[in-house]
């Protein structure tokens, strides 16, 4: 099948069995929906990126590594896309990243990352705990230094 990804739909061929293990994906691919006639899914809403670190995953059940400040956005986004679609071993994938990322490399969130955090993630999630501890920690870091 096919995921036609972004404003530019970028395509993605991925196989059937594979992607309809996650049940998102199953109930469009396996239904009387338009998907399972044409065999591509429409997500103009989602990143590229972010579908081709899922693709990744999906294939080799890891999250590519990484260390650099667009990565551990990518990450962010990636959680995002993991709670759109309800795969909560894709979320803590995730979420063992974007720690890996800030404890070892010392990347922490932006404030524009934490406000989609904050507007896009259940309250009780890991990364919403994660993150506003985080955040309290590089507030507390910049205040010692002064």
């Amino acid at each position: 099948i096919t995921l036609l990804v972004g404003p530019k739909h970028k395509s993605f061929v991925v196989h059937k069995d594979l992607i309809c293990t996650i049940i998102f994906f199953n109930s469009g691919f396996n239904s009387q929906f338009k998907e399972r006639v044409e065999g591509e899914m429409h997500m103009p809403e989602d990143h590229p990126g972010t579908i081709s670190l899922f693709v990744d995953w999906l294939y080799g059940e890891k999250v590519l590594e990484g260390n650099s400040q667009s990565h551990l956005d990518s990450l962010y986004h990636l959680y995002f896309f993991a709670t759109k679609i309800n795969k909560s071993d894709l979320m803590d994938a995730s979420i063992d990243r974007i720690q890996h990322i800030s404890n070892d490399v010392n990347r922490y969130i932006r404030p524009e990352m934490l406000k989609l955090v904050y507007e896009n993630i259940p309250e009780n999630s890991r990364l919403r705990v994660f993150n506003s501890r985080l955040y309290r920690y590089g507030l507390y870091q910049r205040h010692q230094k002064k």
